[in-house]
């Protein structure tokens, strides 16, 4: 009997010991994190990263796919509003109408824009069409400009550009060329010559002046062509050559009859686009080449004292955008 129950005693130690050891086996093993969370590609990623970085370029992909025929548009329209510009510049130059001449170059200043709006708005329909078709760069510039014209389009494109430019305080007059004799296309602010205004005229401006012409160049550039490079040159308007040649004929005029007197005065308001009587100088931000053109204007009395200017007056090509 107690041999029996030393039997069972052992083989329930047995049994104990051999459950003991599994248990510990089972707890020393460590938990292995699941093998997809740890499966690294060749480039070191793991696969949602990967998938990440993929989705992100083919997004990227598509967004360039479809955003890139808009900023060819853009650019072409861009480049049609400036050449309608320019065309309508030299036309003012041939037909010697400048900025100062403020009915007849508003006039024509606004059919610029009005055509040069028209034009941008056409070119980029063009592009747009010869895209669709999906033919290349060399059929889009043998394909001929004047096909598809669509009047209702063109009017609301030149509608649309003469209203925004208005907008963005444009000034249709500054789209004609700059008269050297007078303030030019850019000449939105200028400084008062200090000193007596009887005085003859020609006097420099101080370090005060300069200052304020220096901000106003760096801002506006030149008030004659719009560069903003060069020196800066403190341009007397009206010039001081025409600025004595005015103040003598003003003390000349005591010794007129009147009626003779306010003729000539009104004569020379008009001729010189004077609105105030009064003979004041003002300086304008000048650069230097301009003021060596207009030195030679003064000195040689050439008969055509017009010069092209920057097309892109302000706001720039924007309305044609």
């Amino acid at each position: 009997m107690q041999e029996q129950l030393d039997r069972e005693l052992q083989q329930a130690i047995l049994h104990f010991l051999s459950q003991s050891q599994e248990v510990s086996e089972d707890h020393e093993e460590p938990t292995q994190p699941e093998e997809a969370n740890q499966r690294m590609d060749s480039t070191g990623k793991p696969p949602a990263l990967q998938e990440m970085v993929k989705q992100a370029g083919d997004t990227g992909a598509m967004l360039l796919k479809r955003l890139a025929p808009f900023g060819l548009q853009m650019m072409v329209s861009a480049a049609a509003y400036t050449t309608g510009l320019g065309l309508f510049q030299v036309l003012g130059m041939g037909l010697r109408v400048s900025c100062n001449q403020r009915v007849i170059s508003s006039c024509l200043g606004c059919l610029g824009v009005g055509f040069s709006s028209a034009f941008a708005g056409h070119m980029s329909r063009h592009v747009h069409r010869q895209m669709e078709k999906g033919e290349g760069p060399v059929a889009l510039i043998k394909a001929p400009l004047w096909a598809h014209l669509q009047p209702e389009e063109l009017l609301l494109d030149a509608v649309v550009g003469v209203t925004f430019f208005k907008l963005w305080h444009g000034r249709f007059a500054s789209v004609m060329p700059s008269d050297l004799r007078q303030p030019g296309a850019f000449a939105y602010h200028s400084v008062p010559v200090g000193g007596n205004p009887d005085s003859s005229g020609g006097k420099y401006a101080v370090a005060s002046d300069r200052s304020m012409l220096q901000a106003i160049f760096k801002r506006d550039g030149c008030h004659h062509c719009g560069s903003r490079t060069g020196p800066l040159i403190g341009d007397h308007i009206p010039p001081t050559k025409i600025f004595k040649e005015m103040r003598a004929a003003a003390q000349a005029q005591d010794k007129l009859p009147p009626h003779v007197l306010q003729q000539f005065a009104k004569r020379v308001r008009e001729l010189l686009n004077i609105k105030n009587p009064a003979l004041r100088q003002r300086y304008f931000a000048q650069c230097g080449r301009c003021s060596s053109k207009q030195a030679a204007l003064l000195r040689h009395n050439k008969s055509l004292p017009l010069i092209l200017h920057n097309v892109l007056v302000p706001p720039g090509m924007a309305p044609g955008v």
